[in-house]
């Protein structure tokens, strides 16, 4: 079924020109698109070119994350072969690395006195220790990657440094265990009684523990002498060994802070290529050339995907603006740019709006440099919000109800009319609720549903739901487990893509990326949270108050709040260290039959909806109160709400020993 997907598409007029036109090489525009097919056709690339390596770039870091999980379900739907990474052989590999490899940005600046999450150091070392493995011509699919504007402007280790500071150890290997150490703290690793962390080793007799960070566990290294006897995994919490490995690859522990320690070494060191001796080594002087991007350990062949091109010159524009001159770490999106047409490498932008064609698909570049293969093409994969509208706002349930019904009412012509559509949903529970509301409609089995197959539903009932014209039970969609942001439509393949926004009318929540191992949450501190990843509006369940909505991080005047303060509103516009930073949750009274407010309550405009459980509801409806949770000690312990104590716009001081219950909030995703 996926490749007659790609194989239908594949055919269309409109992709041969464009395939063609790519074999010419040079750069290319493509209006037309939606974002929500970016992904769609970067998948589409890589099956037309699968020994050529793709790299699509977004604007920030929540396009990354989005495009990234739209484009792995595209790429497992489509069958491609696994990726191989850099911490174990091909037959190592589990099922979980069929995942285009992703390289972010630091999150931070270059100048500034911190250095970048670990998670965001081991992807980009994972990323950038695949490329340089990749060779053209070698058996299995060329990378496909997708990072940021502002990761291509980020330079980094040169391709020999990197393989300088990597090793590979195999299980049977012979090797001095102190040497080993002595190597592991030279690439930044630290020593510890317990590895818990990556970046840490720990040694105990015979037995070497090890987190590198392109693993998703530590490895247990166990010599007999100076024989590598045995390799594990383990877990970090427990320390108990886990599953044997036969090969590990060793990068080095950090990637920012390395690169300021050699420059700070020495002027001339990794600037200017010219030799330096290493302090407190044994090591020989070691050439070193200019910090490189990863435009170097690119092939020649390479295709860049620039997702909407003036929002990328923007956020390197406005990147740009914030480092220092003559930062080293630095490259401008011109010369970077430039690189790009002088490598040979091809690009292709990709435009929402159609007939965008007055624009150079590298904005920044002169017009001569592209005037030899620049190209406009038009593709019309257009979204669904024609057929199916997602406001801000849930809208209420009879109009919910009615906007859905006429959805799959449409859902069901598209199939009369021959075109292939198929749904994704995220699970098997969701594939079980199409199925019966498309019973429900009176449109027969729903495809591939996960489900036994129930009666006909009665016709007498088929009438009240939709029109005689719509009922027929012979055309089905087809059913996929997978997670898609939003659907689109090419009307030149009779293909629809649907996502599980489209059917439940609900937007996801995209959280950022997590720790990619299993023991994320066990090692993860609860007081490890960063607020500003939620947004406002955003439905959240507190471990103790329950399902609320947040409403922001706001500032609110020392005393604010508390029991005898004059003042509970939270100030707009408070000054700048006249207060304390508080986390504002608006909840909802418990009691479903309370009254709703009246209209002249400015929070209770917005009704949210519904929220069904297992077998009883928690409603989120009718007069909401507000409390704020404050991060700072205080002498007196709070009590617990009552239902009788919840009132509007209630302000309550947040005790230290409570920031870790405060901190357990999680997305919540709501049937409109």
């Amino acid at each position: 079924m996926a490749n007659d997907l790609f194989a239908a598409v594949a055919q269309t007029p409109a992709v041969q020109s464009l395939q063609r036109r790519l074999e010419q090489g040079g750069a290319l525009s493509c209006a037309g698109v939606s974002l929500p097919a970016h992904p769609f056709v970067a998948a589409l690339l890589h099956r037309l070119y699968p020994d050529r390596s793709i790299v699509c770039v977004t604007a920030g870091l929540k396009e990354q994350e989005r495009f990234h999980q739209d484009l792995t379900t595209w790429l497992q739907m489509a069958g491609c072969a696994v990726q191989v990474g850099p911490s174990a052989p091909a037959s190592d590999q589990q099922p979980a690395a069929r995942t285009p490899l992703f390289y972010p940005a630091w999150e931070i600046l270059p100048h500034e006195d911190k250095l970048p999450h670990a998670d965001v150091i081991s992807e980009r070392l994972e990323t950038l220790v695949s490329l340089s493995r990749y060779a053209p011509g070698n058996p299995g699919p060329a990378p496909r990657l997708v990072t940021t504007v502002g990761a291509l402007l980020q330079r980094t280790f040169p391709a020999e440094e990197l393989g300088r500071r990597t090793r590979t150890l195999k299980r049977g290997a012979h090797l001095d265990p102190l040497d080993l150490i002595e190597w592991l703290e030279d690439q930044g690793y630290e020593p510890e009684a317990q590895v818990t962390q990556k970046g840490e080793i720990g040694s105990r007799g015979g037995i070497l523990d090890i987190f590198p960070p392109t693993s998703p566990w530590p490895v247990r290294l166990e010599f007999f002498g100076d024989e590598l006897e045995s390799l594990r995994y383990f877990d970090p919490v427990t320390q108990i060994s886990r599953d044997e490995i036969l090969a590990v690859t060793l990068p080095p522990a950090g990637e920012l802070g390395i690169l300021k320690r050699d420059i700070a070494a020495g002027p001339e060191s990794l600037v200017d290529g010219q030799q330096r001796e290493t302090p407190a080594t044994n090591h020989a002087p070691r050439s070193t050339h200019q910090l490189a991007t990863l435009l170097d350990y690119l092939p020649n062949q390479s295709i860049f995907l620039l997702c909407e091109p003036e929002n990328l010159v923007e956020r390197a524009n406005e990147y740009a603006g914030q480092v220092p001159v003559a930062d080293p770490f630095f490259i401008a999106w011109p010369e970077f740019a430039e690189r790009i047409v002088a490598s040979g490498m091809v690009c292709l932008a990709l435009n929402e709006l159609s007939g965008t064609s007055g624009a150079p698909p590298l904005e920044g570049v002169g017009s001569e440099a592209q005037s030899a293969g620049s190209s406009t093409a038009n593709l019309s994969l257009v979204a669904l919000d024609a057929y199916r509208p997602l406001g801000e706002r849930a809208p209420e349930p009879q109009i919910a109800e009615a906007q859905r019904r006429d959805f799959f009412a449409q859902l069901h012509r598209w199939l009369r009319q021959g075109y292939a559509v198929h749904v994704f949903c995220n699970n098997d529970g969701e594939r079980q609720r199409f199925g019966e509301l498309w019973e429900e409609y009176g449109l027969g089995n729903a495809g591939l549903a996960s489900r036994p197959a129930s009666r006909s539903p009665d016709p007498r009932t088929i009438k009240a739901r939709l029109p005689v014209s719509e009922v027929a039970t012979d055309p089905r969609p087809a059913l996929h487990l997978g997670a898609l942001a939003r659907g689109f439509l090419y009307d030149d393949a009779k293909l629809v893509a649907v996502s599980d926004a489209e059917i439940f009318g609900r937007y996801r929540v995209q959280r950022p990326r997590r720790l990619k191992s299993p023991h994320a949450a066990a090692v993860r501190s609860a007081l490890d949270i960063d607020f500003t990843e939620f947004e406002e509006g955003d439905y959240v369940v507190h471990i103790r108050h329950g399902i609320g909505r947040f409403l922001g991080l706001k500032v609110l005047p020392l005393g604010a709040g508390r029991k005898g303060s004059a003042s509970a509103e939270v100030n707009p516009q408070p000054q700048i260290g006249s207060g304390e930073e508080c986390l504002v949750i608006e909840y909802a009274p418990s009691e479903p039959d309370q009254p709703r407010p009246s209209s002249e309550s400015p929070k209770s405009t917005i009704r949210p909806p519904e929220i069904r459980f297992s077998q009883r509801r928690c409603w989120v409806s009718s007069s909401p109160i507000t409390e704020v949770l404050a991060p700072r000690a205080t002498k007196t312990a709070r009590k617990p709400m009552k239902k009788s104590a919840l009132a509007p716009a209630t302000a309550r001081p947040m005790p230290r020993s409570r920031v870790a219950i405060c901190s357990k909030l999680t997305p919540l995703t709501v049937d409109r």
